[in-house]
């Protein structure tokens, strides 16, 4: 199947029950949410953020089964330079996208670090990300797609995070969390949340010794 999208889309943010949130981030920040199935496709109005190297704009698709919303997210997060610190008076705001409104809402301040143009792991009616609080400290994000509030999930505890590639995933209908040193050879570790939400429940649930990786790694 094949049809014409107005931009080139490079990134797919997120894929729910057929329906794909495409976005052109080299083209300003362009969106659109499309049906293979059905041909169709819209595109969402232009955000109230102008954006710039070395900001930092994290897009992601989510769906809340209570409610039958489908919604965008994004988060914007303004950088002095690129120093991956992140201070207080700088602008980091989100705005919400619900499907069928035609226009963007506000989400007020968003108090986490994103250091990358990630996209949210859905579980569970939540968005998830791997990000960093104010003093640095790791967390793992969650954005309740219904009630469109943050909250914030231990990860699980490792003794060296200094160098590390991390990569959020959802494995046996958990939340899991991929972990390797960016190093030449590395352990290759998945954790799982066997009970949602509380931290104790993380388990070491896979070792892949002295794996080779550059980079990039996703568990499906």
């Amino acid at each position: 199947m094949s049809f014409t999208l107005k931009h080139a889309f490079q990134h797919l943010v997120g894929s729910i029950n057929g329906l794909l949130c495409l976005a052109d981030l080299e083209l300003d920040e362009t969106i659109c949410i499309c049906s293979p199935i059905v041909r169709q496709y819209v595109t969402l109005p232009k955000s109230k953020f102008k954006t710039g190297y070395p900001d930092i704009v994290v897009n992601s698709f989510g769906f809340s089964s209570v409610t039958g919303e489908y919604k965008v997210l994004r988060i914007f997060q303004e950088r002095k330079d690129q120093d991956p610190r992140w201070s207080p008076s700088c602008k980091s705001e989100g705005e919400v996208f619900t499907l069928g409104t035609g226009t963007w809402s506000s989400i007020g301040h968003v108090p986490f670090l994103f250091t990358a143009r990630t996209f949210g792991v859905l579980l569970n009616g939540n968005l998830h990300w791997d990000v960093n609080d104010i003093d640095g400290s790791g967390l793992i994000c969650s954005f309740d797609i219904e009630k469109e509030k943050f909250h914030a999930m231990s990860p699980p505890k490792r003794n060296d995070r200094s160098n590390e590639l991390v990569n959020l995933g959802v494995l046996g209908g958990c939340l899991s969390i991929s972990t390797c040193q960016n190093a030449i050879e590395s352990d290759f570790v998945i954790w799982v949340m066997q009970d949602y939400g509380v931290k104790e429940s993380w388990r070491k649930e896979i070792v892949i010794k002295q794996v080779l990786l550059y980079y990039e790694m996703e568990v499906r």
